[in-house]
């Protein structure tokens, strides 16, 4: 018969939910099972002890534990040890252990056999039970596999036989007599007699396929049951839209396909031909019509395949686990306890003194939280005094901290990247005061926390940016630099209490369009449910903010659209965003299980995240990459930047580069250093124009060039030192009335482009500080440009303004590059055409570059980020140098 989810029917009691296939009551079934009541985090059975019973949870819950981690649950009302118990097997695969107050019925493999020697029908209750707790867990084991695999392989194509014809009479025999055959091979049926076997090859047809043809497709309707006569099949299990990783190879014997039967699910997986193969298959009328010893005969050897698949599920999931641990352990400062034991497992403290101890000390550590809270408007008393429901969810988790004496971990989604809306609301793309203020605010939390705890607290800052960085029109790139600006940011503020996550680190691939897929095929909800969320309420409120900002930053980004244009894309880009922010949210509570969520949006005081500050800021959205720093006479406060702006406040640079505001008549507390050596004229350009092309002018040959290359291109340590010495501190000392004075002459407008192009380059060779300042080279080219600089300047002089868009990874910056190098070699002196030939060829090859990659892959080693296999073939080609 067809089995229904029973879980569906929740007013029913617990042996009725669990026994509702046969006539049989349940009460009846189980009255002469042995009862056995545990107490929290007491054992039911260990991994590798005999496998000889079936038990009901009757209330309660059951955790069931493989190699130190939680891979489920039992509920109430649910068998567990169906998967050895009908079957004699060596040992249990995994211990089972109470999570609170449980009582469960326990009914041994010898009384099972008495009913099925008897021919009881609940003996084929009992195995429809058994089947179809087996099919839950295999399938919650397959989607778990899914979503920790990364899947190096393209999602298999589907070749589908072709139709067979007809089978005449000889040949219905002779598959008959090859199905008995096959059959006999399984250990259900090795002692069957021929009638038997006979019996259940009647009820299969037969089926070949073709190396390499598709037997069935992952997520079509399937309602029937395969059995590998001959051959070799591949199980491919998707795990995202593009992609696929083999699960399983299955031979003779094997069994595919039970899910979709039993269950009525679609199919769970693709399975192709790996040579040529010879199935019989069972549909789900014939499966229904089996009853009697027959029945029990298939349904046994449904129990085994699925006993054998659940094994190597959790074979492999184990690796698998093993894999995300150590990466979470790589790049995350948390104790492995509170990642191995979840929050499902209750931590080990029985004595009634010390458990109100550390409730106590878990209420007063959420009490030091309370006054950091980012809470909506209308929060009415709580948010001044918290009541008891404000961290009532959250306390179990400080408790289990506790109890084990590891600081209390917060996980927050934050710090993406700056906003691309330059002209309202940021200072730039890289972190600045902003940035700064909000991370000291973090610590001055975990400080808060040490005061009344002494193991205190750390913040994983979970960074969203990579999530949705293609709908908030930012680039992998600068995600990467922000990124790593706000790791080196946090090294020197020594916040010891914070550290950084991002969704690549769960990668070993660093394909991002691909990361991003597999996050919302396994993590988003369907997008149509989605919708009809955001029709109300909070949902509907934090649609209207994003579709907001995006809109914002979209018309400072894409001027030549229409507002209506820019407004109807961006509400569809607003769904994708939340859609992906929600995916993201529950990978993270599935790395972190025992982790307080925090959220920089405000929150209702009784919400399952805690809203928290970064500090003061105009507006409850605002944060520090939609706004920038601006010190008033209270503090420092985040507005937009045209409010500071509007507000008359000073702009101050740091390092050269734009930091905070600082109101009329209010003290920087935090000031730029003085500058070292500021250029302090018009003509002060002029060492920088020298050192680049000669103090004796540029000549008209080829030994002048060759003279220049060292200087140019070659990493010589002594030249880069001297450049450092030289001209590194001017990049910390620049200020507008400097920048606009060298703006005034072509040549001095030149050596402000080289000095945030090449001199980074040169100075910082082989470090992240190399790339720091591309974007501001980048603008000060545009803006060259634009004004004429280049026709005002010799071919070579003017080479170098198209330097900073062949360093950006964009296609329409390469293209600017390879037309600006190729004009520039139509019109270059006879001296210098050798150079221009090798530069034309460079701008092809970075072009081709980013047209293949998307980004630079020289890069990788520098920033930290694993290349791909296609990427380190085409590093090792002497051609891909430049």
């Amino acid at each position: 018969m067809q089995l229904r989810d029973a879980r569906q029917d929740a007013a029913a009691e617990p042996l009725e939910i669990a026994l509702h296939q046969g006539d049989t009551p349940a009460t009846e079934i189980t009255a002469r099972w042995a009862e056995r009541t545990l107490t929290t985090g007491e054992t039911l059975w260990y991994a590798d002890d005999e496998a000889d019973a079936l038990a009901l949870v009757t209330t309660g819950r059951l955790a069931v534990v493989v190699d130190r981690h939680v891979v489920g649950h039992i509920e109430a009302g649910e068998l567990v040890g169906e998967a050895s118990a009908f079957m004699p097997v060596a040992a249990r695969t995994a211990s089972v252990r109470a999570v609170e107050a449980t009582t469960v019925k326990v009914a041994t493999r010898g009384e099972l056999l008495a009913l099925r020697a008897a021919g009881d029908p609940a003996y084929e209750q009992l195995l429809d039970t058994a089947l179809q707790a087996l099919a839950d867990r295999v399938r919650a084991a397959s989607a778990r596999l899914a979503r920790l695999a990364e899947g190096l392989e393209p999602r298999p194509e589907v070749r589908t036989p072709p139709p067979a014809p007809a089978p005449s009479p000889l040949e219905r025999k002779l598959s008959l007599h090859a199905a008995r055959l096959a059959l006999r091979t399984l250990p259900v049926l090795a002692d069957a007699d021929d009638d038997t076997l006979t019996a259940l090859a009647g009820k299969l047809t037969s089926r070949t396929l073709a190396c390499g043809e598709t037997l069935c497709v992952q997520g079509e309707r399937g309602d029937s049951v395969y059995l590998v006569g001959d051959g070799t099949l591949s199980v491919k299990l998707n795990v995202g839209s593009r992609r696929a990783v083999e699960a399983a190879q299955l031979t003779q014997g094997a069994m595919v396909g039970s899910l979709a039967l039993l269950l009525g699910t679609a199919r769970s997986a693709t399975v192709v031909a790996e040579s040529d193969c010879w199935v019989l298959e069972m549909d789900r009328a014939h499966h229904d019509a089996l009853d009697d010893e027959l029945g029990c005969l298939w349904r046994e050897m449904l129990i085994v395949a699925l006993r054998d698949h659940i094994t190597s599920a959790n074979a492999n999931l184990r690796q698998l686990e093993a894999r995300r641990a150590a990466l979470l352990e790589r790049v995350v400062d948390v104790d492995d306890a509170l990642a191995s034991l979840g929050s499902t497992v209750a931590w080990p403290i029985r004595e009634p003194s010390r458990m109100q101890a550390v409730k106590a000390q878990a209420g007063a550590i959420l009490r030091a939280l309370a006054p950091h809270r980012r809470l909506l408007p209308h929060s009415g008393e709580c948010a001044h005094t918290p009541c008891p429901d404000c961290f009532a969810l959250h306390q179990p988790k400080v408790e289990q901290a506790i109890a084990l004496g590891q600081p209390i971990h917060f996980i927050l989604p934050a710090f993406p990247a700056k906003s691309p809306n330059r002209d309202i609301k940021v200072l730039g793309t890289l972190p600045d005061m902003a940035e700064e203020v909000a991370l000291v605010y973090l610590q001055k939390v975990c400080d808060d926390i040490r005061a009344v705890y002494t193991p205190g607290a750390r913040v994983t800052i979970c960074s969203d940016g990579r999530v949705f960085s293609d709908l908030v029109l930012v680039g992998d790139e600068a995600i990467t630099t922000y990124g790593h600006a706000i790791e080196d940011m946090i090294r020197r503020l020594g916040l010891r209490d914070i550290d950084t996550f991002n969704l690549e680190d769960l990668f070993t691939v660093t394909d991002f369009d691909g990361m991003r897929d597999h996050l919302a095929v396994h993590y988003g909800e369907p997008l149509d449910m989605l919708r009809e969320k955001c029709r109300s309420g909070h949902h509907k409120s934090m649609l209207n903010g994003i579709h907001r900002f995006l809109f914002e930053d979209t018309l400072a980004v894409e001027p030549d659209k229409s507002r209506t244009r820019i407004r109807k894309e961006c509400r569809e880009r607003a769904y994708g965003v939340i859609l992906r922010s929600n995916a993201f949210s529950r990978l993270i509570a599935e790395c972190f299980p025992s982790s307080l969520r925090l959220s920089i949006h405000p929150q209702t005081p009784h919400a399952a995240k805690i809203g928290i500050l970064l500090g003061h800021a105009e507006g409850c959205w605002i944060t520090p990459w939609h706004g920038t720093a601006m010190r008033t006479e209270e503090g420092w406060t985040l507005v937009k930047r045209a409010q500071a702006d509007e507000a008359g406040a000073r702009l101050v640079l740091r390092d050269g580069l734009p930091s905070h505001y600082v109101m009329p008549g209010v003290e920087d507390i935090d000031p730029a250093p003085a500058p070292a050596a500021a250029p302090p004229a018009a003509e002060a350009w002029k060492p920088l124009y020298d050192h680049w092309f000669g103090a004796d002018g540029i000549e008209d040959s080829q030994a002048w060039v060759d003279a220049r290359l060292p200087t140019w291109f070659f990493a010589d340590p002594a030249a880069d030192a001297a450049l450092r010495a030289d001209f590194a501190p001017w990049l910390d000392a620049m200020t507008p009335a400097v920048i606009d004075a060298w703006k005034q002459t072509p040549r001095g407008f030149l050596s402000l482009v080289l000095l945030f192009d090449q001199v980074p380059r040169n100075a910082f060779r082989d470090t992240p500080g190399m790339f720091v300042r591309d974007d501001i080279g980048l603008e000060l080219a545009r803006e060259a440009l634009a004004k004429g600089i280049d026709r005002q300047l010799s071919a070579i002089e003017a080479f170098w303004l198209y330097l900073p868009f062949q360093h950006h990874p964009a296609p329409d910056t390469q293209r600017i590059s390879v037309e600006g190098v190729a004009a520039q070699a139509d019109r270059c002196s006879a001296g210098h055409r050798k150079f221009f030939g090798i530069a034309v060829d460079m701008a092809e090859r970075h072009d081709d570059a980013i047209r293949r990659f998307g980004r630079f892959p020289h890069r990788n080693r520098i920033l930290g980020r694993p290349s791909t296999a296609l990427e380190l073939e085409f590093l090792e080609d002497p051609k891909s140098h430049f």
